[in-house]
């Protein structure tokens, strides 16, 4: 008989942590044969009002000198001022100042692609129908400066 014969597949649902951290460590061992995981930093910038409350803010992260952005929100009050280019631009050049030399992100067809546009990003992948209706945009933007 086989392994694979052997082999018990086993749907967890939910999974337990002690899963996660065994295929996820696998896989991660598997990756470093081929290129050095590095270390990845997360970071959050936010946009505070006068009383100090969050109206906005971008999480990221810097790994393989890229930067990778997750989620960038502004409250609809604060939308529309330039602050939005004012805040990625930060971003951007904090991730520079950390040796980023390039960008990337998703965005949904319903989100932000015209403002990524307007700020330098180029689409290079579309998921149709993903969410359902919709698109998601892959998007990347080289944070080298022009020579």
């Amino acid at each position: 008989m086989s392994e694979a014969q052997s082999a018990v597949l086993a749907l967890e649902d939910p999974p337990t942590d002690a899963s996660l951290d065994a295929i996820d460590h696998g896989l991660r061992g598997y990756n470093r044969r081929f290129f050095d995981r590095g270390t990845t930093v997360t970071l959050c910038m936010t946009v505070r009002d006068g009383e100090g409350a969050i109206v906005g803010g971008c999480i990221f992260h810097l790994r393989w000198h890229w930067l990778e952005v997750e989620d960038l929100w502004l409250d609809d009050g604060w939308r529309g001022r330039g602050l939005g280019r004012t805040l990625l631009a930060a971003v951007e050049a904090e991730a520079m100042r950390r040796g980023c030399t390039k960008a990337r992100l998703d965005t949904a067809s319903f989100q932000a692609r015209p403002f990524y546009e307007k700020c330098g990003y180029r689409t290079w992948g579309t998921i149709d129908d993903y969410p359902p209706g919709h698109a998601v945009h892959y998007m990347a933007k080289d944070l080298t400066p022009a020579q």
